[in-house]
């Protein structure tokens, strides 16, 4: 008696267990939007001739962005690929020499999309964390950050990933 309790119990939780997702509303996932990163840098001599900046995803293999000059200013662009957290840097020049000889890093785990701006100033070595803004419009706030000016420029922030935010 006691056995057939118990497969009855059994069967009745299988049977609700697999009518209990229709009844519950679907989670709709979907990807983040584009994320670019914008390194700007800035040398007190003003010579960039022969320098360029080395970006790698993390777990990725890296590759040499030219500086092109954007409003006054030496900009590197690489578009970040969606779910990527942590992107390294080194501005070098073709024949390797570095400005900083240590690796750095710029730490993506809070942005959704939009655009990061990054400052780096010859010489001066630190660790960057992007901070996201919880906007739905586009929004620039600039942050003192260990020798670096970090500016984020959110393009679209999507409601529809973060529903509790207006």
């Amino acid at each position: 008696m006691k056995r057939k309790v118990k497969a009855l119990i059994m069967a009745v939780l299988m049977f609700v267990m697999t009518l209990a997702p229709s009844f519950v509303d679907a989670v709709t996932v979907k990807a983040a939007e584009e994320l670019t990163l914008k390194l700007h840098y800035h040398r007190a001599d003003g010579n960039y001739d022969g320098w360029d900046v080395w970006l790698w995803e993390e777990g990725g293999e890296g590759a040499g962005y030219a500086f092109e000059e954007e409003d006054g200013e030496m900009v590197a662009t690489k578009v970040i690929t969606p779910g990527v957290t942590s992107v390294g840097f080194i501005v070098r020049t073709a024949d390797w020499t570095k400005d900083v000889d240590a690796d750095q890093f710029i730490d993506l785990t809070e942005m959704v999309s939009g655009t990061v701006h990054i400052y780096v100033e010859s010489g001066v070595e630190g660790r960057v964390s992007a901070l996201q803004m919880h906007q739905s419009q586009s929004y620039v706030q600039p942050y003192r950050l260990r020798h670096f000016l970090l500016q984020i420029s959110l393009l679209h922030y999507s409601k529809d990933l973060h529903p509790g935010i207006s």
